[in-house]
């Protein structure tokens, strides 16, 4: 779930230092890219095995969340979870102004985190 925050935040900082508009690739079975939404040239990639943890997404406009040049960003929900046990899993929530909140292990809100489902 760190690593996920990590690889966002890289995405937004692009997005504002270059003042260009990123998108992130979501991918279910391969990497997920970065990369400038103009060029389509990756730049970074953040590599998972869907066999330990899933990733899941809300909807998300062609797979793609995007960052703007001023750091907003398309909304998204994410859920990281093993074994698709809620008690295991993460909650990030991208929120409009980019910001991200990762919630702790199997809680949402303060409550328990009762789906793998975002």
């Amino acid at each position: 779930a760190e690593e996920l925050v990590i690889f966002l935040q890289h995405a937004r900082g692009q997005a504002v230092l270059n003042r260009q508009a990123y998108e992130v690739q979501i991918k279910s079975n391969a990497s997920w890219e970065i990369s400038n939404a103009g060029s389509g040239e990756v730049e970074r990639f953040l590599e998972h095995n869907p066999a330990q943890a899933q990733i899941l997404s809300s909807a998300l406009s062609d797979d793609k969340l995007v960052y703007r040049a001023n750091g907003t960003a398309s909304t998204a929900k994410f859920t990281i979870c093993r074994d698709s046990d809620p008690t295991t899993g993460y909650l990030l929530e991208v929120q409009a102004s980019g910001g991200l909140v990762l919630y702790p292990r199997g809680k949402k809100d303060g409550a328990a985190l009762d789906s793998c489902t975002p």
